[in-house]
């Protein structure tokens, strides 16, 4: 039975992303191989790392969610700070 060729690709979306996933990690792996082998500190290297996912992650939430994002209030602030801080809310 031969199935059309969107209905493959919507049946193999799940391994392609985790190949494109697999990839990634390999590129960052190699990278920061490279960059440490060069001689920069390895705080820095994590410093920069976590600074570029957070634009990134922030780019991404204020693309797709700019239409969901809910009303900002104290409640919320106060919330989002004890997550930073505690990791849970009660």
């Amino acid at each position: 039975m031969s199935l059309p060729v969107w209905e493959m690709m919507s049946e193999t979306k799940a391994l392609i992303a985790m190949v494109i996933v697999q990839i990634g990690y390999a590129g960052q792996d190699i990278l920061f191989k490279h960059v440490i082998e060069d001689g920069v500190n390895v705080r820095v290297v994590v410093a920069y790392r976590l600074i570029f996912a957070t634009i990134f992650m922030f780019l991404l939430a204020f693309i797709f969610e700019r239409s969901k994002r809910p009303e900002f209030t104290w409640r919320l602030l106060i919330l989002a700070f004890l997550v930073g801080l505690f990791g849970w809310v009660t």
